[in-house]
């Protein structure tokens, strides 16, 4: 099993490449990182909240020790 400073490596090497930062920008608009997942239906909110939810863990592993500790260990 990985240590959570070798997933942070990990996940830094795949999204900090050139073809990583495109990929992680694309999905970042498509899924809306940047702005609200809010919509009137709520269960499409909850959805999209879901898959913001995974690039913002992302963005955390290659920006934060902490979470990845507390993600990967708890």
């Amino acid at each position: 099993m990985l240590t959570p400073q070798q997933y942070k490596e990990i996940y830094k090497q795949l999204f900090k490449s050139s073809e990583g930062e495109k990929i992680l920008e694309d999905l970042g608009k498509r899924f809306n990182m940047e702005s609200t997942s809010y919509v009137p239906n709520s269960d499409e909110t909850i959805y999209r909240e879901g898959q913001r939810s995974v690039l913002i863990f992302i963005h955390r592993m290659i920006t934060d020790t902490k979470l990845i500790e507390e993600n990967i260990d708890g």
